[in-house]
């Protein structure tokens, strides 16, 4: 643990102690309050530094990581759901990379869900600051296969705040909201498996953002039974302070931002299955054409 990437800025940090914040839209007696908690922060041991949710391990199956890292996840069948590879498995190798979760046939997910507050990141940060949320991977695919990989990130005022499917193109309507970033891949057959980064970043949403979940989605394109999916590693995220101190008004969300908070996981996954059935129909239908 080093101390000093968990802990903020001393910039901040001098500016939260005296309340004198060079950019503010807010009076200095609203500020007053504002104070770093340094001792949350440590015992944290997050804050602000570069966190892994999850290390993949040879020798563990998917399950296992889930209950040892506490994420949770969304397979379709669990004998082909994801599987664990290291960094050549019929791809390109790459020197930062060691092992990676390959994803089968079926639409597969991944959930982490982070508490920003448990984090150690102070509510007024997160209401007056809004620092960028960034959200990296390596991704990859099958050489033999094509492949669809959706790397999101969705804020919510709750915990674990609803979210939709991400990857086909119909289900990337985010312009309008600032709660949702998503990353997409497509490869096809034969195309170059190299390692690439995958990048979401967060920094132009509303205040009261307690929660995220950062949803990792991917499947192969031909249907093949088996691991020729995409490949995902190195998942990093982190919350990053401007530079220079500065306090905003309280920014409210719109109101598709109020409609997807109050959507219910219920809801979302029904529609799902329906959309798997209709996909599912699709490809027996065009295998007898």
């Amino acid at each position: 643990m080093t101390l000093g990437k968990i802990l903020p800025s001393q910039k901040w940090l001098d500016a939260a102690n005296s309340n004198k914040f060079e950019n503010s839209e807010l009076a200095v007696e609203d500020s007053a309050n504002f104070k770093f908690n340094l001792e949350n922060l440590e015992a944290s041991e997050k804050g602000y530094n570069i966190y892994s949710p999850f290390k993949i391990h040879q020798g563990m199956t998917f399950q296992e990581h889930a209950e040892k890292y506490n994420f949770r996840y969304d397979l379709w069948e669990e004998d082909f759901g994801i599987a664990i590879e290291n960094n050549c498995t019929k791809c390109e190798p790459d020197d930062s990379v060691e092992n990676c979760f390959a994803f089968s046939f079926r639409e597969q997910e991944i959930l982490i869900d982070i508490d920003l507050v448990d984090f150690g990141i102070e509510p007024w940060i997160l209401d007056h600051v809004r620092p960028k949320i960034r959200v990296t991977q390596k991704a990859n695919h099958h050489t033999d296969s094509g492949a669809i990989l959706a790397l999101a990130v969705q804020m919510g005022r709750c915990e674990k705040p609803p979210h939709r499917v991400y990857l086909h193109e119909d289900a990337l309507d985010v312009a309008e909201d600032r709660t949702l970033g998503v990353c997409r891949r497509e490869w096809e057959i034969g195309s170059a498996a190299k390692w690439e980064d995958m990048i979401v970043e967060l920094s132009d949403y509303p205040s009261r953002m307690r929660h995220l979940t950062i949803i990792i989605a991917g499947k192969d394109k031909p249907y093949w039974r088996g691991f020729f999916g995409p490949k995902i590693a190195n998942l990093q995220f982190q919350v990053i302070l401007p530079e220079e101190p500065v306090l905003y008004k309280l920014r409210e969300p719109l109101d598709c931002e109020e409609r997807a908070d109050e959507k219910t996981e219920e809801e979302e996954l029904a529609r799902r299955k329906i959309q798997l059935l209709a996909d599912y129909s699709k490809k027996l239908c065009d295998s007898f054409t």
